[in-house]
């Protein structure tokens, strides 16, 4: 799992053999923390840093005029007629139409996703994943 925050983490979840004669493979996990690594030796806040990216000329975490102008086309009509709200629970995955539209037709990592559909066993929502969390 990747989680493009500031500052930002990846996980990876894989089956690796267990220490000793027997061929047992169980689960494990490798995980890299951005924060841990490098901001404590760098300590800018992220405010800070994208004032020193202005400062530098480093566009990158900038977005462009055209794709402002992009994304307004995109979300006028959707602001202009919006769509229902759709109510849920709360502490829920959100609506029932978006778990089933938008996230079991995909092999998503979801933590509840045994509760949420009985019968996998997988931990990825469907199935149909590889069961490893990467959300691929």
């Amino acid at each position: 799992m990747i989680d493009f925050g500031d500052p930002g983490w990846i996980a990876v979840a894989f089956l690796a053999k267990e220490p000793g004669p027997a061929m047992r493979l169980e689960p494990a996990t490798m995980s890299f923390g951005y924060a841990g690594s490098f901001c404590e030796e760098n300590g800018l806040e992220g405010y800070e840093r994208l004032i020193l990216d202005a400062m530098l000329g480093d566009q990158s975490l900038f977005t462009r005029s055209d794709g402002i102008e992009h994304i307004w086309r995109a979300s006028t009509p959707l602001l202009e007629n919006p769509p229902p709200v759709q109510p849920y629970a709360p502490g829920s995955w959100g609506p029932e139409s978006a778990i089933t539209d938008l996230i079991a037709p995909h092999p998503w990592h979801l933590p509840e996703a045994v509760q949420m559909f009985p019968g996998t066993g997988t931990g990825t929502g469907t199935g149909t994943g590889t069961g490893t969390g990467t959300g691929t």
